[in-house]
């Protein structure tokens, strides 16, 4: 599996005055103008083998591995209104002084465990245990509230991600086929 994925989104947050005492309600003012681009690559190796262990249970196991590398830039788009003052501006440069990682990379090893029982030609019991991995990343919108208001806090990289999940359940072929 590959996947090379660029996506650019352009944000504007805009407010709105509802205290007569920040001037006339009603009145918008930009706070922020930026540009996001984001990049995810992925690439991920995975295969599966059933086993009969018996004329009636099949177990299965199966593992994949994936790669992941993303990146996140900022650009301000002030310069695009000169007589307008910004209430918050960030750029990707503000993220790395800031700390904040604009690239990150992640890789695990993911398996499926599985069984299935065959009871008679109508009945079968399956369970199965799967674990799962996300790759991490940001908030790619930051907040305008407090305590962050658009600084490089906002943004901070979150960590990837894994679970296990577990199933159960029976199967049947019902009279006439239903």
């Amino acid at each position: 599996f590959w996947l090379d994925e660029k996506n650019q989104t352009i944000f504007q947050d805009i407010s709105v005055n509802q205290l007569a005492a920040n001037g006339p309600v009603g009145a918008t003012w930009l706070q922020i103008d930026r540009t996001m681009v984001n990049r995810t690559r992925s690439l991920a190796a995975f295969g599966e083998l059933d086993f009969a262990a018996t004329d009636r249970l099949l177990l299965t196991a199966g593992l994949r591995y994936t790669d992941e590398d993303k990146s996140i830039r900022y650009t301000s788009r002030s310069d695009r209104r000169p007589n307008t003052v910004l209430i918050f501006d960030i750029s990707t440069e503000e993220l790395v002084n800031g700390g904040v990682p604009v690239e990150l990379n992640a890789g695990r090893f993911t398996q499926r465990l599985a069984a299935s029982y065959a009871l008679n030609a109508d009945w079968s019991l399956q369970a199965s245990a799967t674990s799962g991995f996300r790759s991490g990343g940001w908030n790619g919108r930051g907040s305008a509230s407090a305590p962050c208001f658009h600084t490089p806090t906002c943004y901070q990289a979150f960590d990837p991600e894994t679970l296990w999940t577990y199933e159960a359940g029976v199967t049947s072929d019902l009279p006439a086929h239903h």
